[in-house]
């Protein structure tokens, strides 16, 4: 279950990063294929791995965290529960952030800046995410 979390997770930032450096080269219109593609799989794997994250998380929350982590690094726990908004956050984006991928040829200016904030904004999630998870796997590696 870990692995499976892992690899979406990896295959997350991979298309994340790919938009996100469109945006940043402002080259969102030109490719709008890319765009659509992208933001396809981004969903898709934000979904399966936050599916599948939802079950490593009994394990995690009672033989990780309730056993050692409160006790060795409870700073590690608010890492994670930090984690866990900015996941909250980033599926309150997500919806949009697909919409406006779907069409973005047909975003006027402020709609494309407002599209541009979401890419950024799942950005920050995932890699957010993605780092506090290594940092506890490495924590865990060293109890």
């Amino acid at each position: 279950n870990v692995f499976i979390h892992l690899m979406t997770g990896v295959f997350l930032l991979g298309a994340l990063t790919h938009h996100f450096w469109l945006v940043i080269r402002g080259e969102v219109v030109t490719y709008a294929k890319a765009v659509r593609r992208f933001s396809f799989w981004a969903v898709t794997s934000y979904l399966v791995c936050f599916i599948w994250g939802c079950f490593v998380y009994p394990y995690f929350r009672y033989y990780v965290r309730f056993l050692v982590q409160d006790k060795q690094a409870p700073w590690a726990t608010g890492l994670f529960e930090i984690k866990e908004h900015w996941i909250a956050i980033g599926l309150a984006i997500l919806p949009f952030y697909y919409l406006t991928s779907r069409a973005v040829k047909a975003l006027d200016k402020r709609e494309l800046r407002l599209h541009q904030a979401s890419v950024v904004g799942m950005n920050v999630v995932v890699w957010y995410s993605f780092l506090v998870g290594a940092v506890l796997v490495y924590l865990k590696g060293t109890w």
